[in-house]
C-alpha cells in the first residue's frame, strides 16, 4: 500500500481516481475499513462516477467485509 500511495502523488489529478480506487479495494479486502473508506472517498472526489469506489465506500459504511478479510 505504501508503494501505491506514493504513486498517487505522482499521477496527474485527472487520472488519480483509478489508483485511489485500487487502494480502497485492497484496503477493504484486507479488512482495513477506515483506510478503505478514506481512499474510496478520495477516489469519488476525483471521479464521482467511479462505481467500484462507490461500492467500497458503501460496503464500509455498512460494515461489510469480504469473507477472507481478517
Amino acid at each position: 500500500m505504501d508503494i501505491l500511495a506514493g504513486f498517487v502523488e505522482r499521477v496527474p489529478q485527472s487520472r488519480r481516481a483509478q489508483l485511489l480506487t485500487v487502494c480502497a479495494y485492497l484496503s477493504w479486502s484486507a479488512g482495513h475499513v477506515g483506510r478503505a473508506a478514506e481512499w474510496g472517498l478520495k477516489a469519488l472526489l476525483a471521479d464521482e462516477e467511479c462505481t467500484l469506489a462507490a461500492l467500497v465506500v458503501t460496503a464500509c459504511e455498512h460494515g461489510m467485509l469480504p469473507d477472507w478479510a481478517l
